[in-house]
């Protein structure tokens, strides 16, 4: 059974789908983190484990991992981006592998200083997840999920009830 540092390990790789930052994130070092990803997945212990999450996160479909990806854009944090942007200097490679980045989709570096940190659209992500989350629970129209939230507040009211509102 996967402790400490490896469960987190496990439970990152299989959210994250990337060995090494799931690595790094765990709290392994950078130097070694391509190692201790690859030493870990040769265990067949912890492979069943990231397997067991990937099938708890995912329910076993494919489809499912796009939109956590999605999900991850939609509402992740762009604290690192935003540090990013804000460092006077350009950081070590350390630095930079630590930091979460998933939502950045440009870097670039003025000749004449600074740091421009592009990010992927959140409002997209979020229209392709309504979307997605539409079609999957009633394909005949969009809004689904909308209307599953309004009936969660307020439950539907018959045609012939009074309205209490």
């Amino acid at each position: 059974m996967p402790h400490g540092n490896e469960h987190v390990f496990c439970w990152l790789c299989a959210q994250l789908g990337n060995p090494r930052e799931a690595a790094l994130r765990a709290g392994y070092p950078v130097e070694q983190a391509d190692l201790i990803a690859a030493r870990l997945l040769q265990r067949p212990k912890i492979r069943a484990k990231i397997e067991a999450f990937g099938q708890r996160a995912q329910g076993g479909d494919l489809s499912a991992l796009a939109l956590q990806g999605l999900l991850r854009l939609a509402l992740g944090s762009c604290n690192d981006a935003v540090r990013l942007a804000l460092m006077e200097e350009e950081p070590d490679r350390e630095t930079l592998e630590r930091m979460d980045l998933y939502a950045v989709s440009e870097i670039k570096r003025p000749k004449g200083g600074g740091c421009e940190v592009k990010l992927y659209n959140r409002l997209e992500a979020l229209e392709l997840l309504l979307k997605t989350s539409g079609d999957q629970k009633n394909p005949d129209g969009p809004g689904s999920l909308y209307a599953a939230l309004k009936d969660s507040v307020h439950p539907a009211v018959e045609a012939d009830e009074p309205d209490d509102l």
